[in-house]
């Protein structure tokens, strides 16, 4: 039980330096994008029911992308600014830091080849557009998702026969469709 409290410490530290590069962009409104696949997005207005992304087109063309138009809508319920949607943006980065950071543990069994391989997510300017436009959230939600049904995965062929080893593959299975 020891060995995960460490686990769980190192990835919660990793995910605050994932927030840490983008707080300032918790001061900027929408940019490009936001304003037509977010606060104007004819095919899930903001009083849309938590249901509707699922039913229906998320945005003219062809995507489908059902839980980030979800979180849309409930940045749409706490207040609609563009500041609701860039903390969420920076928090799910964060998250999604601390995911590495498990991942990258799990497979090399080392924390610091996991903090190493955090750091590195945390600052790769490749993220930059992902999190600072709120249409990145697309972006962010499926390196999550992807990581977590890895990181199940890996947790899958770790375990033992039994209830765990089901538990862990079905939780992969819905990580991915997540994704």
């Amino acid at each position: 039980m020891k060995r995960w409290a460490s686990v769980a410490w190192w990835a919660l530290a990793m995910a605050l330096v994932g927030a840490l590069p983008y707080l300032n962009t918790l001061e900027s409104g929408f940019t490009f994008d936001d304003n037509g696949l977010v606060v104007l997005n004819p095919y899930v207005p903001a009083h849309a029911s938590l249901a509707a992304p699922f039913v229906g087109p998320s945005t003219s063309g062809s995507q489908y992308r059902p839980l980030t138009m979800v979180t849309y809508l409930l940045n749409h319920r706490a207040g609609g600014g563009p500041f609701a949607f860039h903390l969420t943006n920076v928090a799910l980065f964060g998250l999604s830091t601390g995911m590495a950071f498990l991942l990258a543990r799990a497979l090399s069994r080392s924390v610091a080849v996991g903090v190493g391989t955090a750091l590195v997510w945390a600052v790769h300017p490749i993220h930059t557009e992902g999190v600072a436009s709120v249409t990145g959230r697309a972006e962010i939600l499926a390196a999550f998702w992807m990581m977590a049904a890895l990181l199940l995965l890996q947790l899958r062929l770790d375990a033992a026969a039994g209830p765990r080893r089901l538990v862990a593959a079905l939780g992969s299975l819905a990580a991915f469709a997540a994704e």
